[in-house]
């Protein structure tokens, strides 16, 4: 994609409501974990139009991710720009999820899950990833983002949390 055709499609990565990306995030998961019903994604057939009379069939895996957009996508069916700024968040929060750098470690766990490895992700990097700016590549500043974190999780809300690093100055 051009330079020029991604910022207007960043463009749709508008801020969401906090609760609503945890729900949606948490909804992604269980569908591509299988832990909820979910329609098989060889099942949706796209057809591509090639041109010439020529029509390609385009059949998904049954992969943990299609599972997840699937059920995504008729959670946001009536309303594609929530469905797009999801999207963009969810993949630069993934893009989060890759750093295993000290700071990203505070707040991103590997754990164990049912036998497979996983992450254990604190809640205020999913709040955090429903409104902060993403950058001209469509990620977070990892740098600012954690800072953000740590001072969210500071708050009252996350005063709960089981874990969080070092409150008290860290």
């Amino acid at each position: 994609m051009s330079e020029r055709g991604m910022k207007g499609f960043l463009k749709r990565a508008v801020p969401l409501d906090p609760q609503e990306f945890a729900f949606a995030f948490e909804l992604f998961q269980a569908a591509g974990s299988s832990k909820m019903p979910t329609k098989n994604p060889t099942q949706c057939i796209v057809n591509l139009d090639m041109g010439g009379g020529r029509i390609d069939k385009l059949a998904f895996a049954d992969i943990p991710f299609n599972r997840g957009m699937l059920a995504i996508s008729r959670h946001f069916a009536d309303d594609s720009d929530k469905y797009y700024a999801f999207m963009l968040r969810l993949d630069a929060l993934t893009d989060l999820l890759r750093d295993e750098g000290d700071v990203a470690r505070q707040w991103i766990r590997p754990v164990k899950n049912d036998g497979r490895d996983g992450k254990d992700i604190h809640a205020a990097v999913v709040d955090l990833s429903a409104t902060e700016p993403l950058n001209s590549k469509g990620r977070f500043n990892h740098k600012t983002f954690f800072a953000a974190v740590k001072n969210l999780a500071t708050t009252e809300k996350y005063s709960d949390t089981p874990w969080a690093p070092n409150r008290a100055g860290d």
